[in-house]
């Protein structure tokens, strides 16, 4: 986050997820990255508006059924592409996508 702008924005609206991604967000920051979440009840609407006023380069979601699957929606934000990631290689993968 050098120039004020996190690469990464979490949007988590599965309870039960957010303690490891809080966790997989902790990692990526002490990787030097930047990372945030969004830590209120904003709907997923406001929350990507959010990640474009900030810049993010990426924006990782976990929903319900993304966390059924064990898996984070990844979306990179310039192309408007948006791929699934197992939650086991997420933090290799965001690493990677990072650099």
């Amino acid at each position: 986050m050098a120039d004020g702008r996190p690469q990464f924005l979490f949007i988590v609206s599965e309870p039960e997820a957010r303690g490891r991604i809080f966790r997989a967000m902790s990692e990526l920051r002490e990787e030097g990255l930047g990372a945030t979440m969004d830590l209120g009840s904003r709907s997923m609407k406001a929350q990507m508006r959010q990640a474009e006023r900030l810049g993010a380069s990426w924006v990782v979601i976990v929903g319900p059924q993304e966390w059924e699957r064990s898996a984070a929606a990844v979306r990179d934000m310039a192309r408007r592409e948006q791929d699934e990631v197992s939650l086991s290689r997420l933090r290799e993968e965001l690493l990677s996508r990072a650099r």
